[in-house]
């Protein structure tokens, strides 16, 4: 044997034993220890309402990769295909109403959609104003009353007659959007309205009167944060992660307003008169640790209760939901 053909003998074999060693030393990729190609990632829908914005601020700080999480934003001020969107499963997460996601329940009965997470609640942004002459709720009686009807505006006016001893039988209800009331109050289509601000400090510059706020009524208006059901059975501490990047983003606004304002017209495309919390309380983890108890007189379960009650009564819902499975308190339970 030549010296040429044992040096090619001894390469191969120090190859072999080099390619043995290697593939020793290679962690093994199975399929059990192979991520889901969605874990971690979230894509939530929402509209420009401020009470919202922790969602952008936590997006733009950078707070939700802190929490080892990708998050996309859909903003659209058309709610209702949003709603059918998510419903349909194109989104992970839905910021809405609470009173809207009640009624959602029974247009899609066999969705499973959790409420994990109460972002704000309206202590004074939502409120009926009326034209002059009408001082106070007992003097609508026999009056055209404006609001969004079957949503939650209705049901706001309907626990602000309450107050005074009268129901919708005792004044004239009338569909309006919030931006309208009080131009038609001034052309005398309606004496009173339910609207929110800006609005509503607009209505009172120009004469109207406020007599009933959601100061009066806690807990009803109030944001909730909502989850498709698998999301929270799978991968319960992205939704942890999630509500703690908001958290800790609502903390940065409140104790940087000016740099936060900044943040969001520039993100958002939006002027500074849409960046405001007159009326508007932004609720922390442990703001809900209250409003997840059930015991709580104004927790989401009690304001569900009379949402299901108002929808049942308007033919809406067929059945009462079941809110312990609508309502989720997974952000409650000890985490990392």
């Amino acid at each position: 044997m030549n010296k040429k053909l044992l040096w090619i003998i001894i390469v191969v074999i120090l190859l072999g034993i080099v390619s043995v060693l290697y593939d020793s030393e290679r962690p093994k990729e199975t399929a059990q220890t192979s991520p889901s190609p969605s874990a971690g990632k979230l894509s939530v829908s929402h509209n420009l309402w401020p009470g919202y914005y922790p969602i952008t601020i936590a997006k733009e700080m950078g707070f939700f990769k802190d929490e080892g999480i990708e998050v996309t934003t859909h903003f659209s001020e058309d709610q209702l295909p949003t709603v059918s969107e998510f419903y349909a499963k194109k989104y992970d997460v839905l910021a809405l109403p609470l009173g809207s996601i009640v009624s959602a329940s029974g247009k899609y009965p066999d969705a499973d959609v959790r409420v994990v997470y109460a972002i704000d609640d309206s202590v004074g942004g939502d409120a009926v104003v009326a034209r002059a002459g009408i001082e106070s709720v007992a003097d609508l009686k026999g009056k055209s009353i404006g609001t969004a009807l079957d949503g939650f505006g209705e049901v706001f006016v309907i626990e602000m007659l309450k107050s005074a001893g009268l129901t919708s039988d005792d004044v004239t209800l009338i569909n309006a959007d919030a931006n309208q009331v009080y131009e038609r109050i001034k052309a005398g289509e309606i004496d009173a309205g339910h609207t929110w601000e800006p609005y509503i400090s607009r209505a009172v510059k120009a004469g109207g009167k406020v007599i009933f706020t959601s100061k009066q009524t806690p807990g009803l208006i109030v944001d909730v944060i909502s989850f498709q059901g698998k999301i929270v059975d799978e991968r319960p501490e992205d939704v942890k992660a999630f509500v703690r990047a908001c958290d800790r983003a609502i903390e940065y606004w409140l104790a940087n307003p000016e740099k936060t304002k900044a943040l969001l017209m520039k993100s958002l495309n939006i002027s500074e008169d849409d960046i405001f919390l007159d009326g508007i309380k932004l609720l922390t983890v442990q703001d809900n640790q209250q409003v997840f108890d059930k015991n709580y007189e104004n927790s989401v379960y009690k304001n569900a209760d009379i949402y299901s009650e108002f929808y049942l009564n308007n033919g809406t819902l067929s059945r009462k939901p079941d809110t312990s499975k609508m309502i989720s308190s997974v952000i409650l339970t000890t985490d990392k």
